[in-house]
């Protein structure tokens, strides 16, 4: 489980198993994850299940914050994947990283605009970032691509 709380902010994210667990031929359909989403700030709650991120996304994910974590700049300064719903994106405030998850479609706030993100922001120093990098690597680990590869 990935769990990042600061002040009021709080996220909880995990992968709950793949999508099709029995299948493992193919490319997409057998690396589907089953993303299991708590979220919290000042003004909402809120908790969510949807099949989100390919598994290889997820690694791409993971990969993203290692990078940060030691210190150098992935290429991409906001990551999006296939499916619209779940997108991260980075900023620095002098020696930390602001880092906002955003939330859209199926991954929103029940009384949001599913259709314009919802962010929950944190402002992390380089310790919380090597935590959280080593939270996602962790996960991954549990649920590698599958199939046939890109």
């Amino acid at each position: 489980m990935i769990l990042l709380h600061q002040n009021e902010n709080c996220i909880e994210l995990s992968i709950e198993d793949y999508q099709y667990p029995s299948q493992d031929e193919g490319l997409y359909d057998c690396n589907w994850l089953n993303i299991r989403l708590h979220a919290k700030d000042k003004d909402r709650e809120w908790q969510k299940k949807d099949p989100s991120l390919l598994s290889w996304e997820f690694a791409q994910l993971a990969e993203w914050f290692a990078t940060l974590a030691k210190g150098n700049e992935p290429k991409e300064k906001q990551l999006c994947f296939i499916e619209p719903c779940l997108a991260y994106e980075y900023n620095y405030q002098g020696d930390a990283i602001e880092l906002s998850f955003l939330f859209t479609c199926e991954m929103a706030p029940p009384d949001a605009d599913r259709s314009c993100p919802y962010s929950i922001r944190f402002l992390l120093n380089s310790r919380e970032m090597t935590e959280l990098s080593r939270q996602f690597a962790e996960e991954t680990k549990r649920f590698p691509p599958r199939g046939d590869q890109i």
